[in-house]
């Protein structure tokens, strides 16, 4: 998310920046899924399945801040903007097909590519999509009876720990700058989970409330506010979104996910003082002459 006190237009730095990494690592990626029927005497199949989940990641999070983006899956760059469901159908197509190769770990290296991030991927996928029975069935892969979730700061710095679904690792000596593909607003340490349990947990919230399963959805967010050390609701709040979305500032914070929440959840001009058209953010200026098929999201 990308803060609205600065101005916003297409020639902003950090907007800039993050087009420019996303298509920059889609790029290495497609390289990888092009050729990777080229290689004799090796299995390939883990390596062009972590590919194409990196590439749905990302094409997923560009979705959920410019909306229609160009979907590039070879050399050509010259690509019109492609229609988001069309994106959408297409990534869930290459994750379901890629599940099967993905990492179990039983371990939990958060920084691998696994089928929990897969299936995480799926669930919000479908979520985006408003399809609440098919987000559910995937987050519900995911959660189960042995499902925790924790609000410590050591998911930021500790490699160990049980929360992240998968992070991205940052050295140790802050020399880096983290891509802004994800988040203005990244938290202190050398670990940025992009996918948790909390967040998942958000997740299946959301699809709750969107299928309605109101007794389901009070049990989600007292465990939620009960590991947070909050009194337990004794009943739903007549509007539960803004209940799903207060937990998550408070317990994330304004990190990886959050503007997309709130769009989802409708209430992203309210609570963020935006307009309308800005829930979109507008395409860089550069890629008006680079690519011809190029088009400006409105009131840009």
């Amino acid at each position: 998310m990308i803060d609205y006190s600065n101005d916003i237009s297409s020639s902003n730095a950090i907007l800039i920046d993050a087009w420019g990494q996303a298509y920059q690592a889609i790029r290495l990626l497609n390289i990888i899924v092009e050729h990777s029927d080229e290689v004799d005497g090796f299995d390939t199949k883990p390596y062009l399945s972590t590919s194409k989940i990196l590439r749905a990641l990302i094409y997923l999070d560009m979705m959920q801040h410019w909306g229609d983006v160009p979907f590039i899956t070879s050399m050509d760059n010259r690509v019109s903007r492609t229609n988001k469901d069309e994106v959408m159908n297409a990534l869930l197509k290459d994750i379901n097909e890629s599940i099967p190769y993905l990492y179990e770990d039983p371990v939990h290296n958060q920084t691998i590519v696994s089928q929990d991030l897969a299936n995480a991927l799926v669930g919000l996928i479908h979520l985006e999509q408003k399809d609440y029975n098919g987000a559910a069935s995937y987050f519900s892969k995911i959660i189960d009876e042995t499902y925790t979730i924790s609000f410590e700061n050591s998911i930021y710095s500790d490699i160990n720990n049980k929360e992240a679904v998968f992070t991205l690792l940052f050295p140790e000596d802050g020399n880096y700058q983290p891509s802004q593909i994800f988040c203005q607003f990244l938290k202190k340490g050398t670990l940025h989970p992009i996918y948790r349990n909390t967040s998942i947990l958000f997740h299946y919230a959301e699809t709750l409330n969107g299928l309605n399963r109101n007794l389901e959805l009070l049990n989600v967010l007292n465990q939620i506010r009960v590991a947070g050390s909050m009194n337990p609701l004794q009943e739903l709040p007549s509007n539960p979104k803004y209940e799903i979305a207060d937990l998550w500032k408070q317990f994330i914070g304004q990190d990886y996910g959050y503007f997309a929440l709130l769009k989802r959840l409708g209430i992203a001009v309210e609570l963020l003082e935006i307009q309308s058209y800005q829930q979109l953010y507008p395409i860089p200026y550069q890629e008006f002459s680079l690519n011809p098929n190029m088009t400006q999201n409105p009131s840009y």
